[in-house]
């Protein structure tokens, strides 16, 4: 494979890893037990990069809702630091991947 096409691959993979951990914090949905769940919730795959303080609600317990819908006041906390580590950490996974790929589809050729 050429580097130009490499480097495109490697781009497209990185783009899916961002998009799958924005996309698993998105869709991730916690129950809150009671008004100190509501304080911190928190949410991200393998490491928590978005926290939000909804305890403001007062709704009827068990309560389920997800980390980044809400209302307009619930503006979350983003930890920079543990995103970045999450795409780092899915981009390598979607790399090993591609190369195992890569691998069985020489050996069947």
């Amino acid at each position: 494979m050429s580097i130009k096409k490499n480097a495109i691959v490697h781009l497209i993979l990185f783009i899916v890893a961002f998009f799958a951990v924005i996309g698993i914090a998105h869709q991730t949905t916690i129950e809150v037990q009671n008004k100190d769940d509501l304080r911190t919730i928190s949410c991200g795959w393998p490491f928590k990069f978005v926290t939000n303080d909804q305890s403001w609600r007062d709704p009827p317990y068990p309560w389920t809702i997800t980390c980044l819908s809400g209302e307009w006041g619930d503006i979350p906390t983003v930890w920079w630091q543990s995103f970045v580590i999450d795409v780092i950490a899915f981009y390598f996974s979607f790399v090993l991947l591609w190369k195992g790929y890569r691998l069985t589809r020489k050996e069947h050729r």
